[in-house]
């Protein structure tokens, strides 16, 4: 969604649990641990839409800063509640 030049994401919870629920009955060993989304041309770090979406809390949030359409970083934040600031976590690929 554009907003004067600023764009968000928006997602329906409800759409995004039916969507999982396949994966989640046919494969219950593996559990949704975050999200990922994408900072075309800013940084890989939460913005104000990212603070002001509650369900983001609980969750490792995987930030990837693309710069002039190229991969420039990913960052992953977390935080434990909607009121509390995200921390950064750091990403151990192995």
């Amino acid at each position: 969604m554009n907003r004067g030049g600023l764009y968000e994401f928006v997602f329906d919870p409800a759409q995004v649990n039916a969507a999982l629920q396949p994966i989640w009955t046919s494969q219950p060993e593996l559990d949704q641990i975050g999200v990922f989304h994408s900072h075309p041309d800013h940084p890989a770090e939460p913005s104000v839409t990212d603070a002001s979406q509650p369900y983001l809390s609980g969750w490792s949030n995987v930030i990837v800063a693309v710069h002039e359409g190229k991969f420039k970083e990913a960052r992953s934040w977390y935080r434990e509640t909607e009121d509390s600031s995200f921390q950064e976590e750091r990403i151990l690929v192995g």
